[in-house]
């Protein structure tokens, strides 16, 4: 199995200083299309936080853009810039980032191994948390 991570691509809008300095946008740009020209492609990508710089909707309706073109499926976890709702409203097909929750964690079964996304974000705050709730959670998916 071939397993494709993008990280901490701090997707900002144009003109935001962040994208001035950064190329954000562009970047990513050229990563989905590197991705898209792997032989053989990845099995998946994981597109783990900080996905975007600000976590608005704005920012997230980019990052779909510019993840559109990726041909492996995709699968994200936030990060501590990540805005959990903005993120499942700009991705509702993405069933996994589940509306009922308060964490976006997941288990994923579809490929020759489990795939477990952890949601460590506290909102507002630069680091994460492994909260014993969520440990509890991620306890019981490794113990299935």
């Amino acid at each position: 199995m071939i397993i494709a991570q993008i990280t901490d691509f701090h997707v900002a809008v144009p003109g935001d200083p962040i994208d001035i300095k950064n190329k954000t946008a562009a970047h990513l740009s050229a990563a989905v299309t590197h991705i898209n020209g792997m032989y053989p492609l990845p099995d998946v990508v994981l597109a783990t936080g900080d996905l975007v710089n600000r976590g608005n909707a704005e920012e997230y309706a980019l990052l779909r853009q510019l993840l559109l073109p990726l041909t492996p499926p995709l699968l994200m976890i936030p990060g501590n810039h990540d805005d959990r709702q903005n993120l499942r409203n700009a991705f509702p097909e993405h069933t996994y980032l589940n509306q009922d929750q308060e964490y976006l964690h997941y288990t994923i079964e579809h490929f020759p191994l489990r795939l477990i996304g952890l949601d460590t974000v506290i909102p507002g705050e630069a680091g994460g948390e492994l909260c014993q709730q969520r440990c509890d959670w991620l306890e019981s998916r490794l113990s299935e």
